[in-house]
């Protein structure tokens, strides 16, 4: 019989990947290339698979498994070193079930007529198993690992199934950490290899890049800030100088400048002899003498619905009927109110000699 198998040939043969192949007609070992090296193999040659306690009921679940082709391990050699089995059960159809393809033997202990030894419907049956022994460590190193171990912390492990158990095949000195996984999976193997950088997933430029990018990010939200607060100081300083109207047409960028049809009453006030009062006090009690006079004017301002328009020393000027338009004799009534009210006021002040005058 001719056997060909992988990694007996090619670059294959050159790493060395096939250590043996061994050959069961009827479950039995009786053909091993190459030979039997030590008395442990030879021991072992005539092993009746079906036939030995220690392996009937192992072998009697891997007949009965879906594929036909499974590997097994890993598991340690006499000669110290890790390996792995692909073993191939192969049934062959038969004339009649007692066929024995000229080796002389029939399968141990096996009857019924259908599977997993006989399949008399099928006119079949199992001629036995090849098998070959895969060395791991060179596998390993036909995988490249050691390259992989200079640049990543790495983990080659083989889950368990119905014939292998939980095994780490290969891993390095630290364990990844947080890796990226990937799962290989070849016939009944099931193998993930996790794998990650030493210096981790995150680039060395990583960290000072978000230290740059979060103070970048506090210096304009400070801009910005600085310019809300100096827009609004603005508006401020605008609402204290002119009407709201007034201040919406300049945002918009509208001429401010408008014809008022109707008459518009303006009031005219400052205060009988300023200079010569003014120059009896001295600055500290000038200031709070306009201060209190125009306290009294703006509530009065208010009070008339008037628009105060500007104070310039002891002058005071508003008016009524501007900026929004209305009737001129009601606006005029009110100027009129507002002047009565600042001639009663500057004259009953703590300063009787206070007497403001008004013009319309």
């Amino acid at each position: 019989m001719q056997l060909r198998v992988l990694g007996m040939d090619s670059e294959s043969s050159e790493l060395k990947l096939v250590y043996q192949v061994q050959a069961y007609p009827a479950m039995v070992l009786s053909y091993s290339y190459p030979r039997a090296r030590d008395a442990q193999e030879q021991q072992l040659m005539g092993l009746d698979l079906l036939g030995a306690p220690g392996t009937r009921a192992q072998v009697l679940a891997q007949l009965q498994a879906n594929s036909s082709t499974i590997i097994l391990g890993p598991f340690a050699t006499p000669q110290g070193f890790k390996a792995l089995s692909v073993v191939r059960h192969m049934v062959l159809p038969v004339p009649y079930l007692e066929y024995d393809w000229g080796c002389g033997r029939q399968l141990s202990n096996c009857s019924g007529e259908e599977g997993p030894c006989l399949f008399r419907q099928r006119g079949a049956k199992l001629w036995g198993r090849v098998s070959s022994t895969i060395s791991l460590d060179n596998l390993q190193a036909a995988f490249g690992l050691d390259a992989l171990a200079d640049t990543y912390r790495f983990k080659l492990s083989q889950l368990a199934t119905a014939f292998n158990p939980p095994e780490v095949i290969a891993a390095s000195d630290q364990p990844p950490l947080l890796p990226v996984a990937i799962s290989i999976s070849s016939l009944n193997l099931r193998w993930v290899l996790q794998v990650e950088p030493f210096a981790g997933w995150e680039p060395a430029w990583r960290a000072p890049c978000v230290a740059a990018v979060l103070l970048a990010s506090a210096a304009v939200s400070l801009l910005v800030l600085w310019l809300l607060v100096s827009r609004e100081r603005h508006d401020m300083l605008l609402c204290s100088m002119l009407p709201k109207r007034v201040i919406k047409q300049l945002h918009s960028g509208r001429n401010v400048v408008e014809n008022f049809p109707a008459p518009v009453t303006v009031l005219f006030s400052d205060i009988v002899s300023y200079c010569e009062v003014a120059s009896q006090l001295t600055p500290l009690q000038v200031v709070e003498l306009l201060n209190d006079l125009y306290t009294v004017f703006d509530s009065l301002t208010v009070t008339h619905g008037c628009y105060k328009v500007e104070t310039i020393g002891d002058c005071f000027v508003a008016t009524a009927g501007c900026p929004y338009h209305e009737d001129p004799v009601s606006a005029a009534v009110r100027v009129a109110g507002m002047a009565q009210g600042r001639y009663c006021g500057g004259r009953y002040m703590v300063r009787p000699c206070i007497l403001p005058w008004c013009g319309m």
